[in-house]
């Protein structure tokens, strides 16, 4: 189930923020250390080329590396999918955005949290991007 499928309340996202963070915080360890040793792949390239057909000296360091990225980037995938089981979007590993779609006064809106906040306490129209995140102000309707 996607989770624009499940629109939640306030009250019943910070619900399942226990869960969505240790999920999230997974996924954000897991996005670093990808990033590092996509860094490092890039640099044995550079460093190192393959000249014509010859192999460079890291070939199979390098052939091991996009392998275990290749597997790395599949973990993020079921990452995502977990949070998605819970009614959650994973949208910036780097930062652990996460959104949980809502609906208020009939329109489609995102609740927003990022991993470093106690509580949701942010939200997005559907149509705007994930950074025009802006504060909550709840009212009795929607806090659930």
């Amino acid at each position: 189930m996607a989770a624009e499928d499940q629109i939640l309340t306030v009250a019943d996202a910070n619900s399942r923020l226990t869960l969505v963070r240790a999920i999230a915080r997974d996924a954000m360890d897991l996005k670093a250390d990808v990033l590092a040793r996509q860094l490092r792949l890039v640099e044995l390239r550079e460093r190192y080329p393959a000249v014509d057909d010859d192999e460079s000296p890291y070939s199979e360091e390098v052939l091991e590396m996009e392998e275990s990225l290749e597997a790395d980037e599949i973990r993020i995938d079921g990452f995502i999918l977990e949070l998605q089981q819970v009614g959650a979007e994973l949208v910036d590993s780097e930062v652990g955005l996460v959104e949980f779609a809502s609906s208020l006064d009939g329109q489609a809106m995102w609740l927003s949290w990022k991993y470093d906040e106690p509580e949701v306490c942010y939200w997005r129209a559907d149509g705007d991007e994930a950074i025009d995140r802006r504060p909550l102000v709840l009212t009795e309707q929607n806090a659930g």
